[in-house]
């Protein structure tokens, strides 16, 4: 299914620290080319091609749309997640494990999403971990879902609402 994109849910190339996007709203690269879309419909945060609309890449968070409240967020540590509450979930769907204070989240204009800093990248899509990455452990992406990591409480789920 080729996503209709509604230009006023464009938030542009980046979240900083704190900014999120919310279900259909999405980034777009700054040539235009490439859009990273937190769908409304399963809330999986997929990135997408612009001239043909082709997936290439996503975090596999797909879920029944029966959440009070998701979000995709670029949280304060440096860490970009998708949060999640539901009838008998509420927690993290997926993260970048990345805690890097400072850090922001790009979409550039190769189609490669990145968490870095003003001095270096310290995650990229798709990437397997790597040694020696700035302090904060493994830089990977995997979906958390029925792995009981990165449990949040309602309370710290509903600060993005």
């Amino acid at each position: 299914m080729i996503p209709i994109l509604d230009p006023t849910l464009n938030q542009g190339a980046m979240l900083w620290a704190g900014q999120c996007l919310r279900p259909g709203e999405y980034l777009c690269s700054a040539n235009q080319q490439y859009c990273l879309l937190f769908q409304a419909q399963d809330y999986n945060l997929v990135l997408y091609r612009n001239c043909d609309f082709c997936p290439l890449w996503n975090t596999q968070t797909s879920v029944e749309p029966a959440a009070k409240l998701a979000a995709f967020t670029m949280r304060p540590n440096g860490n970009l997640v998708i949060e999640y509450v539901g009838d008998d979930f509420a927690g993290l769907l997926w993260s970048s494990e990345t805690t890097v204070p400072g850090a922001y989240a790009e979409l550039r204009n190769d189609g490669s999403l990145v968490v870095q800093t003003a001095w270096q990248t310290v995650w990229l899509q798709g990437q397997l971990p790597r040694r020696g990455a700035a302090a904060g452990g493994a830089y990977a992406s995997r979906p958390l879902v029925g792995r009981g990591a990165g449990q949040a409480s309602l309370h710290q789920v509903q600060a993005f609402q």
